[in-house]
């Protein structure tokens, strides 16, 4: 039996989904880490870096932290979200990779979060994807080489930080082929 006016509800996922969809215009770098554990700050650091060198309307900079679910609210009027962070890939100390949300899951094996903070960010691109909130995400994952309590970066990531502020300028400017997400 339907109670008067109950045959109008709507679930809040859909007016969410509704809220979600405003014009979109900018891309938005976001740096993640936490700068007390050394290369795992990485993402701030570039964060960091790039604000110095980005001033465009167009393109956000933000320093993340330890992100977490929080970082959805950012996405709000967004094209294009690009992350920078510490990736653990079993690779040489400093080795910068492009990655796709679905290949950062490729990357990481036996279901273990990547990232020491709050909430990994593959889950809140999951969450965000389940709202249309993004066109497009884009993962720098930077190896660490050392993630314990220490300010500053390792040697061997402060001298690839130029060649990461590089390619992270580049994804602004440039279409990768298949990356529609």
């Amino acid at each position: 039996m339907i109670m008067g006016g109950m045959d109008k509800l709507v679930c809040p996922c859909e007016r969410l989904k509704g809220y979600f969809q405003m014009k979109v215009t900018k891309t938005k770098i976001i740096g993640i880490g936490n700068i007390l554990m050394a290369d795992d700050g990485v993402g701030v650091y570039a964060a960091e870096e790039l604000n110095k060198k980005i001033d465009k309307k167009d393109i956000e900079v933000i320093d993340g932290g330890t992100g977490g679910y929080s970082l959805l609210s950012i996405f709000e009027d967004s094209k294009k979200v690009i992350f920078i962070d510490a990736v653990d890939m079993r690779l040489p100390p400093g080795t910068i990779k492009r990655f796709l949300p679905e290949q950062l899951k490729a990357v990481i094996s036996d279901n273990k979060r990547y990232s020491l903070h709050k909430t990994d960010v593959t889950e809140v691109i999951r969450m965000a994807s389940l709202f249309d909130m993004i066109h497009q995400f884009v993962i720098f994952g930077v190896q660490p080489k050392t993630i314990r309590e220490e300010i500053g970066l390792s040697e061997e990531i402060k001298k690839k930080m130029p060649e990461l502020i590089d390619l992270v300028i580049d994804e602004t400017t440039s279409q990768h082929k298949g990356d529609e997400n």
